[in-house]
């Protein structure tokens, strides 16, 4: 039972043990999500906004709540993710303010420059190739848009154990992806190291 529930932490399956996973998502980065979407200035006049990795759909509500005027996108490699937040938010896309597509960070169909603000909680974990995935962040920015990051900064031991039980996924610490960052052509990477979780904050 533990394998089965393990395996879904990277790509929810349309199942039972998915769908609780999808809604003990919602749920369980509440607090996460907050703290990291704090990250991004309120007061910005947002026109695109992605939110990568979205899981089950409660970031991107966030992101449609408080910026009430930017489209919200959200992309993910779990069908089931998918049709999760399409229904959480069902009623910004009906209304066009929102979509969401099955798709790859590392090679996303969006055009150059597109988005004003990237979002990533709880998902960079899964990112590989890393690189080539902070790449493509980068290249759908527009100049000056930002990307903000948030997860989990337990101690080494915690990363290493779920990385040795859930496939596919790498105990990627804040610090390292700083520097990653860095690499790729973000500036004014910021890192906020908490108790629980650490949020980065970047602009293209």
């Amino acid at each position: 039972m533990l394998e089965k529930i393990m395996s879904n932490f990277q790509a929810p399956k349309n199942n039972l043990i998915g769908r609780l996973l999808l809604r003990g998502m919602n749920l369980g980065h509440r607090q996460i999500s907050h703290w990291t979407l704090n990250q991004l200035p309120r007061d910005a006049s947002f026109t695109n906004i992605i939110d990568i990795g979205c899981g089950g759909g409660w970031t991107i509500s966030r992101l449609l709540k408080h910026w009430s005027s930017a489209n919200v996108v959200g992309i993910d490699v779990s069908e089931a993710s998918v049709a999760k937040s399409l229904d959480y938010n069902a009623k910004a896309v009906s209304s066009g303010r929102c979509c969401v597509v099955l798709g790859n960070v590392a090679s996303m169909p969006f055009p150059d420059g597109h988005f004003d603000a990237a979002t990533a909680i709880e998902t960079v974990y899964f990112w590989d190739p890393l690189d080539d995935s902070l790449r493509e962040v980068y290249r759908c920015l527009k100049d000056g848009g930002w990307f903000v990051i948030g997860l989990e900064a337990g101690k080494k031991s915690q990363a290493e154990f779920w990385s040795r039980h859930v496939g596919g996924m790498h105990p990627y610490d804040a610090e390292y992806l700083k520097t990653r960052l860095l690499a790729t052509g973000f500036r004014d990477v910021e890192v906020d190291q908490g108790i629980m979780y650490a949020r980065i904050v970047a602009r293209k």
